[in-house]
């Protein structure tokens, strides 16, 4: 017997597509609303707080594994709920798992020098694509999602558009000097009629070059340079590198597209020095508002 939630699931991320969701992101839901159709299959109005109480049970520890499927399923049922399908939605009754935060781990200078050197020493698309992952902080998923259309080279106002975590919209600046800027006014693309993505994949222009792809590179470049590190890591060290020499903690949370400061400050390595120019910084602000 079919499960009735199938329908509604289709439903509901065909929805999330036309309203312009990020492919991750409707990948997020559809794997989550996957494994609640294996433990549950009844109608959407019997599920209740002792149903869904029961499946977060048996999801699984991990890297804020829990934290994301009940969010996942919590914007389901806020549909769900919008549409009329069910009278309330059940899992405002139960508390969010909390997310799990964790300390930067910035890639050692001694180590980033040698992956750096790899990096300009790569052919296309490889060597734009960790050149801007090294120099603008950008997450991965961000970077090979950037379209044609996202880039503006207009002379002083060099910006890339990108849609970040949560599908939030924010530029990201590129100055003179920097070699992604320079990279980039020399990719073909930019001259290119047709092409969707910056970096498009192999087999298909309107798709974009696959993570897969993308990891097998760095997994060579760590292969070549005995380190171990993650691609994510190379987005810690550009905030940290920023950070410790004087760009603001308010500058790198634009930069990077956090909602909060706090997570700014997490992910940058504060030392000593940082932290009192940050403070004496806030009091000279204070002073001169008074």
């Amino acid at each position: 017997m079919s499960n009735p939630l199938l329908p509604l699931i289709d439903e509901f991320l065909t929805d999330q597509v036309n309203s312009g969701k990020a492919k991750s992101t409707v990948a997020q839901y559809r794997t989550t609303l996957r494994r609640f159709t294996g433990f549950y299959s009844g109608p959407v109005e019997g599920i209740n707080p002792a149903v869904l109480r029961r499946f977060m049970a048996k999801v699984k520890q991990g890297t804020n594994n829990r934290a994301r499927c009940f969010s996942n399923l919590k914007v389901f049922l806020n549909w769900c709920y919008r549409f009329e399908y069910i009278p309330s939605n059940p899992i405002l009754k139960l508390e969010n798992p909390k997310w799990q935060e964790y300390p930067p781990r910035p890639i050692p200078e001694e180590h980033l020098k040698l992956i750096a050197c790899e990096i300009n020493n790569a052919q296309q698309p490889y060597h734009l694509l960790f050149t801007l992952l090294l120099e603008t902080g950008m997450r991965i998923k961000e970077t090979l999602s950037i379209r044609i259309q996202d880039i503006d080279l207009a002379s002083a106002e060099e910006k890339i558009i990108i849609r970040g975590k949560g599908d939030h919209v924010r530029a990201v600046p590129l100055v003179e000097g920097m070699r992604s800027l320079q990279l980039l006014k020399q990719h073909p693309g930019q001259e290119t009629g047709g092409q969707t993505f910056l970096f498009p994949g192999d087999s298909h222009d309107e798709e974009p070059l696959s993570y897969h792809e993308a990891k097998a590179f760095w997994h060579s470049i760590r292969s070549k340079t005995g380190t171990h590190y993650q691609i994510h890591q190379l987005r810690h060290s550009c905030a940290t590198h920023l950070l410790n020499n004087g760009v603001s903690l308010e500058a790198i949370q634009k930069l990077l597209g956090h909602k909060k400061l706090s997570t700014t400050c997490r992910y940058a390595l504060l030392d000593h020095s940082v932290l009192r120019r940050e403070i004496a910084g806030h009091l000279q602000r204070k002073k001169g508002d008074i």
